[in-house]
């Protein structure tokens, strides 16, 4: 997770994701707009694992579900369409819920995850 005036905004950070390979790391994806925690799910799409993750303003966050597509993950997490609450998610959490944004520039209050 990205943090910083220049990778945060008031409905989220960006998350990058890479991949290794033999001379390093490449990236694969750069997510605008994401909360903590990120969830690495235990369902599969073009052989990546779906991520979910929170979005959107911290009083109304929601839960968003990021499946790569072939070519990426999706670019901006907040124009997703919000999980219903009740869905319980498998999977491990990579990044646990932290407070990345200046507090005059977000309220103290996160999403909510199940």
């Amino acid at each position: 997770m990205l943090e910083g005036e220049d990778w945060c905004a008031k409905t989220g950070c960006t998350l990058a994701i890479f991949t290794s390979g033999k001379t390093g790391y490449r990236p694969v994806a750069t997510i605008r707009r994401v909360w903590s925690p990120v969830v690495v799910t235990n369902e599969r799409n073009n052989g990546w694992s779906d991520l979910v993750v929170n979005t959107g303003l911290p009083s109304r966050g929601q839960r968003v579900r990021l499946r790569f597509g072939g070519n990426g993950y999706p670019g901006n997490a907040v124009t997703l369409t919000p999980m219903p609450a009740d869905i319980e998610i498998a999977g491990e959490v990579l990044l646990e819920r932290v407070e990345m944004m200046p507090q005059e520039m977000v309220s103290n209050t996160q999403p909510a995850v199940n």
